[in-house]
């Protein structure tokens, strides 16, 4: 090989590495502005796995963003990474105030896993679908229901306005244990053992965030 052909090949894989450096999502490319936050981010975004980091990132500039406007919780929020099987312990309970993580099940939808093979398809706000919706929610007040201990979601995009009226709520199930996760007509189902724990931190302000990416 010619000199000037192994100098334009070391170029293109040069090229091609600085490009992929480039373009892959970097965890310490976004740092809230509190202090505070800011250590409880770096603690979760180092520890987040199997979630996406991307999914944590997006969940803090909400955050940080509309606590305020909508009164959020300043102690918890959650994230659940729809993206992954049902399997998985999926859902992330985060503490805003040091940024340590505790990891749970969570089903999802029969709209959103038409042949229940563990790995949701979709996301969707539509009426009568059986899917989980998309998006940012805001905890609510509890309620006795057909699950025992429920607690309300309240969209806050317009692609999940329709949560509240579609009573999408945060409630424990048989039909989800350390062995086997079923489907729900939509809601997070959590395991009946950690419903009150995980309710009790979110409840009335917590934020919660229903992370998807096909």
């Amino acid at each position: 090989m010619k000199t000037c052909d192994i100098i334009v090949t070391m170029n293109y894989w040069l090229l091609l590495l600085l490009t992929l450096i480039y373009t892959l999502p970097s965890k310490a490319s976004w740092f809230p502005k509190s202090p505070l936050l800011k250590k409880a981010y770096s603690q979760a975004i180092d520890n987040i796995s199997p979630l996406s980091p991307i999914a944590v990132k997006e969940a803090f500039q909400f955050y940080e963003q509309k606590r305020a406007k909508d009164k959020l919780r300043d102690d918890y929020l959650a994230v659940v990474d729809f993206s992954l099987k049902s399997t998985t312990k999926r859902l992330a309970l985060i503490d805003l105030k040091n940024g340590n993580i505790e990891f749970f099940k969570v089903s999802h939808g029969k709209g959103s896993d038409l042949n229940h093979d563990t790995v949701a398809d979709k996301l969707s706000s539509k009426e009568s679908s059986n899917a989980t919706p998309p998006g940012f929610h805001k905890m609510g007040v509890t309620y006795r229901g057909q699950h025992g201990l429920s607690l309300r979601m309240h969209g806050l995009e317009d692609r999940n306005k329709t949560s509240f009226k579609r009573l999408i709520v945060l409630h424990g199930a048989k039909y989800v244990s350390w062995k086997h996760t079923g489907r729900s007509k939509g809601c997070p189902a959590v395991e009946n053992k950690h419903t009150k724990y995980i309710i009790d931190k979110l409840k009335n302000g917590g934020l919660f965030y229903h992370y998807f990416k096909p």
